[in-house]
């Protein structure tokens, strides 16, 4: 129970829609999975309250390191112990029609969950099971850099209902913690760095009460308790202004880019061919490709059961991999000196230009370090394919070969065929957060990462599978910073 003087009451319904994949783990152990979804008692996907308020209150106290984060979220310190103003429920998932499931489904309800066909993906144990592997310059996986994630296909939608306890008639924290939900910071679950656990805002329904007043309690007790009815909320507009990166040093940058494939390129290997031929075998090595959910404007779900998936992961490691060559070119470590100059266990992963942008991983040298996570984010992106003819142009099939030179015949396992994509082009965009930070300001960290991004636009830099083949070469014309490009050509100075 709150105290009495916390007599205003703001409460808000906020849909929230998944624009990349989800992964919040339970913490639960099975044999055949390494990571498992947390899941309510109808066996779907949920969002705990706990992940809500934890992300929430980091946010807000990195926006606003006013000293309030205490007095709103509450806190557990010796003499100073408070209750949270905060309350937040857990998020429940949508179905086909866009109607959160909340409760136990029993008896005739329960058949929702096998007659729809959104709910009966969801249900499934691991809607969509993304293989992650770490290669390292052997080409092979890296220590335990191999294992696989259960995450929920794009374009899940959440309610979740949030109050503030107030004394205070126009409470600005109210304001302030609702933009959080549209700042580019505010990802769920694991592998955000990953390209995992962004979300859009749907719509927010609040209101304020003021429960010393009888008209606006009895409009607060005639609420419905479902978090999919509005009636007694009002609509936020969405264009409503943000206060979430009124701090200066906490506005992130943002570089966007129109990556064009120049030729065939494909990522990851899946199971289920983008163009299927009557007669004809599947090829060997197809992409990569996962289900997501689209919504149509009366809020109806459609089910895209194969969508072209580009991992950020997969992005983010050649990124990684020309920045620490660029880097150690500006700071003179060439491969002819390396051998004289390096001492026996060097890495280049333990720059202090590599760690600031991508962070580096709990007591990676032994030392009790605690890690950091990278300043660098990136969103999974999802492409649909045109049906018909559009289609068949834009899924091309290689067959390759190595002869034995000694017989002249195929090298055995050396024949297969591969199914790759080519003209086509997607958004990429890259956030760097913190980037007036003390370590981002490294001039060498500046020229390198310009550079990074100037072989990617002119297709100097391979993604994804085959570039030892000449698959992968992408271009852009338009890339754009959110700052004029003034933080980076700092670096040139």
């Amino acid at each position: 129970m709150m105290p009495a003087h916390y007599c205003h009451l703001y409460l808000a319904r906020v849909c929230l829609e998944s624009r990349t994949g989800l992964s919040i783990a339970s913490g639960l152990s099975e044999g055949g999975y390494d990571v498992l979804l947390v899941r309510d008692a109808n066996g779907l996907p949920t969002i705990p309250g706990t992940a809500i308020a934890g992300v929430l209150r980091h946010l807000y106290q990195r926006a606003f390191p006013d000293g309030e984060t205490e007095s709103l979220f509450g806190t557990e310190a010796k003499g100073k112990e408070s209750l949270s103003r905060i309350h937040c429920s857990w998020g429940a998932v949508h179905d086909r029609h866009n109607h959160p499931i909340e409760g136990l489904l029993l008896g005739a309800a329960a058949e929702k969950l096998e007659t729809d066909d959104l709910l009966r993906l969801l249900s499934e144990p691991q809607p969509v099971l993304r293989d992650h592997v770490r290669i390292n310059h052997l080409g092979t996986a890296d220590g335990s850099g191999k294992f696989d994630r259960g995450t929920l296909p794009p374009g899940c939608r959440f309610t979740l209902e949030l109050l503030l306890w107030s004394e205070k008639e126009n409470d600005p924290c109210w304001e302030r913690v609702l933009s959080l939900f549209h700042s580019p910071l505010f990802r769920l679950g694991g592998a955000v760095r990953r390209g995992l656990g962004a979300f859009n805002v749907v719509s927010i329904h609040e209101h304020h009460f003021n429960l010393k007043d009888p008209g606006q309690f009895n409009r607060f007790t005639g609420l419905q308790r479902s978090l999919g009815s509005a009636e007694g909320l009002n609509l936020r507009a969405k264009d409503a202004p943000s206060q979430c990166l009124t701090a200066p040093g906490a506005v992130p940058l943002s570089v966007t880019m129109t990556l064009k494939g120049a030729d065939f390129w494909r990522f990851g290997q899946g199971l289920v061919s983008f163009n299927p031929e009557t007669g004809r075998k599947t090829a060997d090595q197809l992409p990569i490709a996962i289900p997501k959910i689209t919504w149509s404007d009366d809020g109806q779900a459609r089910i895209v059961d194969h969508a072209i998936l580009i991992p950020a992961s997969a992005i983010k490691g050649a990124l990684a991999h020309r920045f620490v060559f660029h880097l150690l070119r500006y700071e003179g470590l060439f491969l002819e000196e390396m051998e004289e100059r390096k001492p026996p266990d060097f890495n280049p992963r333990d720059l202090k230009a590599v760690q600031s942008l991508f962070g580096w991983a709990n007591d990676t040298g032994g030392d009790g370090s605690l890690g950091s996570v990278g300043r660098l984010l990136m969103d999974d992106l999802t492409l649909d394919l045109p049906d018909g003819a559009p289609r068949r142009s834009r899924v091309g099939r290689l067959t390759h070969n190595s002869i034995d030179r000694f017989s002249g015949g195929v090298r055995d396992g050396a024949l297969f065929t591969e199914e790759l994509l080519f003209d086509l082009s997607w958004p990429f965009t890259l956030t760097i957060i913190d980037p007036h930070c003390e370590p981002l300001e490294d001039p060498n960290l500046k020229r390198a990462l310009a550079d990074v991004l100037e072989d990617l636009a002119s297709g100097q830099l391979s993604l994804g599978a085959g570039e030892s083949k000449g698959h992968g070469i992408f271009t852009s014309d338009d890339v754009t910073w959110s700052d004029g490009g003034q933080w980076i050509q700092g670096g040139r100075s």
